[in-house]
């Protein structure tokens, strides 16, 4: 079981908070309720998929859109990350590359 740090913000809009709070659900229930979240959208959890396969998870279980940006860093391995809506790809890849 890897480690994951999970990051989003979402965009004003029509349904705002049904987005957030879908978003929130879809990300405990993918870390089995077993998780830290006492920053504002932040999360640590666990989880047995790599990094795409648990964005690919919470994206499928939430109602966010194509704006709402969502961040998740495998802490557990070196290279491990998937993102959405990341604007500024060039600084966030160089960023990745460097772990």
């Amino acid at each position: 079981m890897a480690l994951f740090a999970v990051a989003f913000r979402i965009q004003d809009g029509p349904n705002y908070d049904a987005r957030y709070i879908s978003l929130t659900e879809a990300i405990e229930a993918a870390g089995g309720h077993a998780y830290w979240d006492e920053p504002t959208s932040f999360y640590l959890l666990e989880s047995d998929k790599n990094s795409s396969g648990l964005k690919d998870e919470i994206v499928a279980n939430s109602r966010t859109n194509s704006d709402d940006l969502l961040l998740v860093i495998n802490l557990s391995v070196p290279k491990g990350h998937a993102s959405r809506g990341v604007q500024d790809l060039t600084r966030f890849k160089a960023f990745m590359d460097s772990r």
